[in-house]
């Protein structure tokens, strides 16, 4: 009997010892060991390339579409229903059509049209920047380009062409010209057909040059003075 209890004593010392073993601390850093750790929620972002080729990462939450950037309108005077207006336009001539700026389509050719650029254009400087004669300056064209409405009759018919001016530079001058077809064969010009429209609107360019170098110069004060009056604002 004595037995007995010695060995019952001996267990229960045992498991009391086991259990003064296990610190809370070494609990604590078991129970953290194993939580498990939550990935924090984010938004996705989105790789998309921009019609030059570059890419542009931004984020997919609707929540930022305020800072996605806006094209804004392109300013009146580069829209092409400015340059068919009449009102645009602050000197106008009436020219004659010939027998050859007909093609085998009944209508007035293309390449002629330039030919009626050149004409106003030249008339006006003539005109309106006449330029002193010790300036040595002279325009030479480096850029034109034609937007084409509608047809021109042509010969028999009048042509009513009327100019402006888009841009003065330093060195350049950028002009507009409108066409439009004559109601009747007079040469008036105000007698401009308004009912058909405009039937083509261009741009040509003047770059100033020294006569001898050929290297640009400034616009001198009557050719600046001319252009400026034309310009639309």
């Amino acid at each position: 009997m004595t037995r007995l209890t010695s060995a019952a004593s001996l267990r229960l010392a045992a498991i009391h010892q086991h259990l003064a073993s296990r610190s809370p601390a070494s609990s604590s850093s078991s129970n953290s060991a194993t939580t498990k750790q939550h990935p924090t929620p984010h938004t996705p972002l989105v790789t998309r390339k921009n019609a030059a080729g570059d890419r542009h990462s931004f984020s997919s939450s609707k929540s930022d579409s305020s800072h996605v950037p806006q094209c804004p309108s392109p300013p009146e005077k580069d829209t092409p229903q400015l340059w068919t207006r009449p009102d645009t336009y602050r000197y106008w001539l009436s020219v004659q059509s010939r027998w050859s700026d007909n093609d085998v389509y009944g209508h007035m050719n293309n390449a002629k049209y330039y030919e009626l650029f050149d004409t106003i254009v030249n008339k006006y400087m003539r005109e309106e920047c006449e330029e002193e004669e010790e300036v040595k300056s002279m325009g030479l064209v480096v850029h034109s380009e034609c937007d084409y409405l509608k047809p021109m009759a042509g010969f028999p018919g009048r042509v009513v062409l009327g100019l402006a001016t888009e841009r003065v530079g330093r060195s350049s001058v950028a002009w507009r010209i409108g066409v439009w077809a004559a109601a009747t064969q007079s040469q008036q010009i105000h007698n401009r057909d308004d009912l058909s429209g405009c039937h083509a609107f261009a741009q040509f360019v003047h770059v100033f040059v020294d006569h001898a170098s050929r290297t640009k110069v400034h616009i001198s004060p009557a050719v600046r003075a001319g252009a400026e009056r034309l310009l639309v604002q």
